[in-house]
């Protein structure tokens, strides 16, 4: 069952975000170092919707839900920013060199799937981590599933 909080857009809402989450990773059971992972994926799409969504304004609303559905995890974050297009290139591994662009390349590398519908009223991120088909570790390829 998935759990649902909403958090301003200010700078604390990452922080709110992943003490949330962190609670119902522990209640799946799943391991710190795993946890960890995850929470840091979580980060980096909570991220977005303060930046990007709501272009650093304080005044929106993150909605984050997190839980077990069937055998995975799932964490929501949504925002009802302006959107943005879904590309390939935003998965791909980005230049070490650049300062920004790294976010969704980690959501990728960090989960089992990451979903991205986004419109001109408001972007939802749906990161899922198989529990039966757990991963040992961070950085392996996977496949983005995306949508337009």
């Amino acid at each position: 069952m998935l759990r649902e909080t909403t958090f301003s857009s200010d700078t604390s809402c990452s922080v709110e975000a992943r003490a949330f989450v962190a609670e119902q990773l522990e209640a799946a059971g799943v391991d710190q170092s795993q946890a960890f992972e995850l929470l840091l994926a979580l980060n980096e799409a909570v991220a977005n919707a303060c930046r990007h969504g709501y272009s650093g304004a304080s005044d929106g609303e993150i909605r984050v839900s997190a839980g077990v559905m069937d055998s995975d995890f799932m964490m929501v974050v949504s925002d009802s920013g302006p959107g943005f297009t879904v590309t390939d290139e935003m998965f791909e591994m980005p230049d070490p060199m650049s300062s920004r662009g790294r976010g969704f390349f980690l959501m990728r590398e960090l989960t089992d799937s990451v979903e991205v519908h986004s419109t001109e009223t408001g972007t939802t991120v749906m990161l899922v981590w198989n529990l039966a088909g757990r991963h040992s570790s961070a950085f392996h390829k996977r496949s983005p599933s995306r949508s337009r």
